[in-house]
């Protein structure tokens, strides 16, 4: 968020932020459930979002800008719900400091509370549309979305509002009021929830700057706020709710939160150029790349079938060879024919629009001349270079090259070439240029998205995989043993996701070319025996026969260490994992210039002709992998080693002699 700039008010909140959570912590210290310090820490924290709110509606009256109606009537509705919390902090304050009484259920400040959410419904609504989401149901992944949040949202707040917090005490009042208030809080929760999530999940991607920062703070303040509502309806009901407990920090966090959101939200210009197309979403991403694949390979099928077909035997007569002309000028590729000195002898339509330069420019002159090709490395691809490319080939082709217009524009392209032997001593060279552009762009577009979606995704998993621990561990009060299985469940469910995310950052880096390497000489025995000892408990509780056979003398290896060890923990860790009986290896020997490190188990095994589907992004095998839920994997795990290892300069592999054989999985690296 480096283009979020932080007024005084924000930076005010951010301190009072600060020193009630440093009040907190003294509460804690103290250990103290029933003293004034606890309810004076619940009234000065209800302050925070009152005075929030009436400076944001003031801020507003001040405001040039007051074009966009949707987006001021956002800014007062969460402004209005900030005053109601403060005013329901405050009262329920007014019982515990000068009343000196329990707070009764229902009061005026549970009516505040409810009030609070019913603003900031409308709030996020008017938010939508000031952003200028239009959703359109005519859009499947659209229909999707709608669909699929409010029954996740829903199903999973039954079991945390009412399976959780409630457990088998509740039971709904039969006073009217009481009732209201009973159904009023988890509801709205729920609505809350499901509307910020659809906000975020059509409309994050395109927004910027504070705008952007406005709708993650509220986002995560409203997902705080769920969760606190959810611990505090559990203690309640069981009896452990004290002033100043970590229940009213997660409110603190909220309030700050959204505060700070309502407050980046009241800006002076119009966030967001107002879009009417509908997101475009990741899927829809891999299918248009999907479809672009498909036409690729089409063209690349015709370009062969030309080659194979037109040319060998339409240049060998005058006539064949201006109807091989009079094609090849009107295909949508670029195609060039040169001499044995590269000089342009053909040069079709495409080929024209594609470099800007005219059939009278290019005839007669050298290749590089008039195409400007640079690879990867940027060093420029000419005629000459083509040519030695053919010596000893008939064909050849390159990728990922960057055409150089004399318009100052950049295309990335393919390019396959040819030589044709016209008779002896005489030889042509054919070069066929496919515009790949858009297909490139497409596949970044892919790949950012991946990256972007991981990042965001991996915080808020590992904060529930945080809270989830706390309640394994029984922080916020004993669980039953329903409870405690459904909470082991989900910790192990959320440690896998960010497994996955983990992976998907990583496969990121590798695929942008980002992967951070820092060889250096590693004594492999050591590394080796020390992971090894990390395994040998999950040996014996397995009953496994657990081996370390290392050479005599063995070098040391040039490698980056962290990622050597990753490569041998994950395959370790399959071994183990479809191994139930037998043994498990590991051995390390000496092969020329390179050590040789080979994991053999006597597990289940992989036949023949699965063997080249391993190494391979989401490489499960039926007969050999059981499913993600089971394992505990994410199908990732040998792709990355394979990248990491190739990377380090080394190679891996596996063999096996079939199902229930066992298998060999190996890799090298390079010794010093």
């Amino acid at each position: 968020m480096k283009d979020v700039k932080f007024n005084f008010a924000s930076k005010l909140v951010i301190a009072s932020f600060i020193f009630l959570a440093f009040w907190w912590s003294y509460i804690q210290i103290l250990g103290t459930t029933d003293d004034p310090l606890n309810y004076w820490f619940a009234f000065f924290y209800g302050l925070v979002p009152f005075f929030g709110g009436i400076y944001s509606l003031i801020r507003l009256i001040n405001r040039t800008d007051k074009s966009n109606k949707n987006l001021i009537r956002a800014v007062v509705y969460f402004s209005l719900g900030l005053i109601a919390w403060g005013v329901g902090e405050s009262t329920w304050s007014f019982y515990n400091l000068i009343l000196n009484v329990e707070v009764p259920y229902p009061s005026f400040a549970d009516a505040s509370f409810i009030l609070t959410m019913f603003f900031w419904s409308f709030g996020i609504m008017y938010l939508a549309r000031g952003i200028g989401l239009r959703i359109s149901f005519k859009n499947k992944v659209t229909r999707v979305i709608i669909l699929v949040i409010p029954i996740l949202v829903v199903t999973i707040s039954y079991y945390l509002l009412f399976v959780f917090a409630r457990g088998s005490t509740f039971e709904l009042s039969t006073n009217v009021i009481k009732l209201f208030f009973d159904i009023s809080y988890p509801l709205w929760d729920v609505v809350l929830l499901i509307l910020i999530l659809i906000v975020d999940a059509l409309a994050l991607s395109h927004l910027k700057g504070e705008i952007r920062f406005s709708v993650l703070m509220l986002s995560f303040g409203l997902v705080v706020s769920f969760l606190a509502d959810m611990f505090f309806a559990h203690q309640t009901t069981y009896g452990t709710f004290y002033n100043g407990n970590f229940v009213d920090f997660m409110y603190l966090t909220m309030l700050t939160l959204v505060t700070l959101g309502t407050n980046a939200l009241n800006i002076d210009v119009v966030p967001l150029e107002i879009f009417t197309n509908p997101s475009l979403l990741l899927r829809q991403r891999e299918e248009e790349l999907h479809e672009a694949n498909i036409k690729l390979h089409e063209r690349d099928q015709l370009l062969s079938r030309i080659n194979e077909q037109i040319y060998k035997k339409n240049l060998e007569l005058i006539q064949e060879k201006r109807k091989a002309e009079a094609l090849l000028y009107n295909i949508t590729e670029a195609v060039i024919v040169c001499d044995a000195e590269t000089k342009i002898l053909l040069f079709n339509r495409a080929a024209q629009s594609l470099t800007t330069f005219t059939e009278q420019d290019a005839s007669g002159k050298f290749f590089g001349k008039i195409v400007n090709l640079f690879d990867a490395k940027n060093q420029k691809i000419t005629g000459d270079s083509i040519k030695s490319l053919l010596e000893f080939k008939s064909g050849t082709k390159l990728t990922n090259l960057v055409l150089k217009r004399p318009d100052g524009r950049e295309r990335y392209v393919n390019l396959t070439a040819s030589k044709v032997i016209v008779e002896k001593n005489l030889n042509v060279y054919v070069v066929i240029i496919s515009d790949v552009t858009d297909e490139i762009k497409a596949e970044k577009a892919r790949e950012e998205f991946i990256s972007i979606a991981s990042h965001e995704l991996r915080t808020p998993m590992t904060i529930i995989k945080n809270y989830l621990w706390m309640l394994e561990n029984k922080k916020g009060g004993d669980l039953t043993p329903k409870q405690g299985e459904y909470v082991e469940k989900a910790y192990a469910g959320t440690e896998r996701m960010i497994k996955l995310i983990h992976d998907m950052l990583d496969i990121s880096r590798m695929e942008q070319g980002k992967l951070e390497l820092h060889p250096t000489q590693v004594d492999l025995s050591s590394v080796l025996a020390e992971i090894a000892s990390d395994f040998r408990i999950k040996a014996e509780q397995k009953g496994l026969d657990f081996k370390l056979l290392i050479d005599n003398n063995l070098p040391k290896v040039r490698a980056d260490e962290d990622k050597l060890r990753e490569v041998i923990i994950n395959l370790l860790g399959n071994a183990f994992k479809y191994c139930d009986t037998g043994f498990v290896h590991i051995i390390a020997e000496a092969s020329g210039k390179e050590v040789k490190v080979s994991i053999a188990d006597s597990g289940k095994g992989i036949s023949k002709d699965d063997l080249p589907k391993l190494f391979h992004k989401f490489g499960r095998l039926d007969n050999s992998f059981v499913t993600a839920a089971e394992s505990g994997g994410t199908g990732l795990g040998l792709y990355i080693v394979k990248s990491i290892v190739e990377a380090m300069g080394g190679k891996v592999g596996v063999y096996s002699e079939g199902p229930g054989k066992g298998s060999t999985f190996y890799f090298t690296v390079r010794a010093v």
